[in-house]
């Protein structure tokens, strides 16, 4: 009887197991049916980090920095041809068509920036023009635009030293030679804060 027993349930789970596997495939031919919902399936979500090489965002950082080491040093030369009323210093760092805006006013033109920096420096009695970059990008192959802070101190003879501070955009265009950057468009904010 055990025997007949174990038989009869062992045909019993080959029966289910049958009419399982028989709903299945009715299932999958529902597939066809009009009015059941279609179901869309999307394209897998791929990040920049999926397909980025991984030292591409250590390249472009060094490049950017080594780029504001390089004009670290016409900033300095700027200044110094503002501080001493070097106009043709400064002609070599400004573009033909140069903007340079300061506060409320703008001048346009190399003549104009040139006259307009010099003009700011004897005027306040400028001694020291620095600027600190924040940011660094590029928009072009050749066009880099920097920001940061600056700040300026003036001496008066006989008077006493005053600083003023704020913001800078400054807008440079790689262009090789002796001279190897120039200023398209110069921008300062005394006491603004930074937009980033």
């Amino acid at each position: 009887m055990n025997v007949r027993m174990a038989v009869v349930r062992g045909l019993v789970v080959v029966a289910l197991g049958t009419l399982g596997a028989g709903s299945c495939t009715a299932r999958d031919s529902s597939a066809a049916d009009p009015s059941r919902p279609a179901v869309v399936k999307a394209p897998p979500l791929i990040l920049p980090s999926d397909t980025a090489k991984p030292d591409t965002m250590a390249d472009h950082i060094q490049r950017m920095a080594e780029l504001a080491r390089q004009l670290a040093e016409p900033y300095a030369l700027i200044a110094f041809g503002a501080v001493n009323a070097d106009r043709r210093l400064l002609t070599s760092f400004y573009g033909p068509d140069a903007v340079f805006t300061l506060d409320d006013s703008t001048y346009r033109g190399l003549t104009a920036v040139v006259n307009a920096i010099v003009d700011m420096g004897q005027r306040t009695g400028l001694a020291e023009w620095n600027r600190q970059s924040w940011r660094l990008t590029g928009h072009q192959d050749s066009i880099y635009v920097d920001s940061g802070y600056y700040t300026m101190q003036a001496r008066r003879p006989g008077g006493r030293t005053r600083e003023s501070r704020g913001t800078y955009v400054a807008t440079w265009r790689h262009i090789g030679g002796p001279t190897p950057w120039v200023l398209l468009r110069d921008e300062l904010k005394p006491g603004g804060k930074f937009r980033q």
